[in-house]
């Protein structure tokens, strides 16, 4: 199964590999047990659905998206948790949003934040991003509670994170001074 990197032409091992380095060491080994070919075939559609977003075409990227997750998680025996659909749905709930579909993108934000969540807790950036997403989601569904518990939330993380500017913090306490 996974042994068979060899079977991959040196392009897409490296692209293997590369893909590999995103994925926390505790959740590799699944991915490494699966045969590389047919990872590669799917996530493949993963990375057209990044593509499809970047060029606002949204109902490509949601229909490559939900292929790509359909067949990882069945590769996966149904483990629709693994890490490696924190991006997917991340990438989901951003198409749903901006086609308007706000339970689709809450449900999907969710999704990608509870995986985070549970495999990198440390990841302070993408944590902060994920509740900030999720405050503005009940925002518009004027859930001002919600909103003002996730913007806390986003305020805090943002502040433990490295990466994150203190002029994106500032943004978040303004929305939360707005949304009280």
């Amino acid at each position: 199964m996974g042994c068979c990197r060899s079977s991959l032409s040196p392009l897409d091992r490296i692209a293997y590999e590369y893909i590999l380095t995103f994925i926390p060491v505790y959740c590799k080994q699944e991915i490494i047990n699966l045969s590389p070919r047919k990872f590669l075939t799917i996530y493949r559609k993963h990375l057209a659905a990044e593509n499809h977003l970047e060029r606002k075409e949204y109902l490509a990227a949601i229909v490559s998206e939900c292929q790509a997750i359909e067949e990882l998680e069945v590769l996966l025996n149904h483990h629709k948790d693994h890490f490696i659909f924190a991006d997917m749905h991340n990438l989901l709930s951003i198409c749903y949003w901006q086609m308007g579909n706000i339970g689709q993108a809450f449900l999907r934000s969710l999704i990608a934040l509870a995986i985070r969540i549970k495999y990198t807790p440390t990841d302070y950036t993408e944590i902060s991003l994920h509740f900030f997403r999720l405050a503005l989601i009940y925002i518009v569904k004027d859930e001002l509670k919600e909103a003002e518990e996730c913007l806390t939330k986003a305020i805090i993380t943002g502040r433990l994170s490295i990466v994150l500017s203190q002029s994106y913090v500032q943004r978040l306490e303004e929305t939360l001074a707005y949304v009280r």
